[in-house]
């Protein structure tokens, strides 16, 4: 069972260093060290991001890096799945949010299930998140389900699994570079007829003054809310073969 973890990277000099060397330190004791390689896929920093992830590479095991001119977590996220062979394809946000110790459990679901979501939303989740982004959050979630009519309680939580070959068969047809990628990978498993499993998750919200979003978040708003539209509108006519 060969896994490959990717760490997507934009402008993450603050806490970079600090949250891969605390993920190293726990997977080597719980993981075959053959079995699993983490990708640092720096994309579009304008900090040390990209500095700093090829001094870890110089220092550590199981850790590799590549730099993307252009900010998308998508186009790292894809470039990173395809540069590791593994039957199992994660990624997972480099502010470390969501609580390591789910790892584990999203690779055990992944044995069953050909895609996992970590979710910020079941009954057995904990979440610590200041009051707008919640809400924005919430308000989304509810119209993903409403529009594409899908069942899930978070498509947005930077903690997701994927079987290889799975991976495989939607990684074409998926179009968005940007925050509704998320969306698109769970609408096009759903789609196909493959198996999805949620997991709740602990997740903490991360900020600290030298690590600031870029995120717009009313105008996010509206451009996610177009690509809903524009998604159900292409699975309306996407053959399920």
């Amino acid at each position: 069972m060969k896994i490959t973890l990717v760490i997507p990277a934009h402008n993450e000099e603050a806490v970079l260093e600090k949250n891969i060397r605390e993920t190293l330190n726990f997977l080597f004791p719980n993981f075959d060290q053959k079995d699993w390689q983490i990708i640092i896929a720096e994309n579009g920093s304008r900090d040390k991001t990209s500095e700093i992830a090829r001094r870890l590479c110089g220092q550590e095991k199981n850790l590799s890096t590549f730099s993307l001119s252009q900010a998308s977590k998508w186009l790292a996220i894809k470039k990173g799945w395809n540069s590791f062979p593994a039957d199992y394809l994660i990624f997972m946000d480099a502010d470390l949010a969501t609580d390591l110790k789910h790892l584990p459990e999203l690779i055990e679901k992944l044995k069953e299930n050909d895609l996992v979501i970590g979710t910020r939303y079941h009954k057995n989740s904990q979440t610590k998140r200041t009051l707008k982004r919640n809400l924005l959050s919430i308000v989304y979630n509810h119209l993903a389900r409403l529009i594409l009519s899908l069942p899930f309680s978070d498509f947005q939580c930077g903690f997701k699994g994927l079987r290889h070959e799975t991976w495989l068969k939607i990684k074409p047809l998926i179009l968005s570079n940007q925050m509704s990628f998320d969306t698109e990978i769970i609408a096009l498993t759903k789609h196909f007829g493959y198996k999805i499993a949620e997991l709740p998750v602990c997740w903490a919200e991360k900020n600290c003054e030298q690590r600031k979003s870029s995120v717009r978040i009313f105008k996010t708003g509206q451009d996610l809310i177009k690509n809903l539209l524009r998604l159900r509108r292409r699975l309306a006519h996407l053959p399920k073969i």
